[in-house]
């Protein structure tokens, strides 16, 4: 779980934290710049700042799949925790 602020950090932790590696330039012997691109774009959140999270399958051949959590629904649950704190 990362916070990302911006597109810049979003590149960073998927490459880094997704595909597990610490820069770009061994994806390219698989994935061109554009495929990389093009892979980044499909995955990434609607907007930042949001909290990214990664989901692995129960096998290996699952694929990992990346969500995002967004401020308006981190408050909202934060209201809700409040709530019921303050009704115990």
């Amino acid at each position: 779980m990362k916070l990302i602020k911006n597109e810049s950090e979003y590149r960073d932790w998927m490459i880094k934290d997704y595909h597990h590696l610490e820069d770009e330039s061994f994806l390219y012997s698989y994935l061109s710049p554009e495929e990389l691109d093009d892979e980044l774009i499909k995955n990434m959140p609607l907007k930042y700042p949001c909290i990214g999270l990664i989901t692995y399958g129960n096998s290996t051949i699952e694929p990992a799949v990346t969500q995002f959590l967004y401020q308006d629904q981190i408050e909202e649950w934060a209201n809700i925790m409040k709530q019921l704190d303050n009704s115990h």
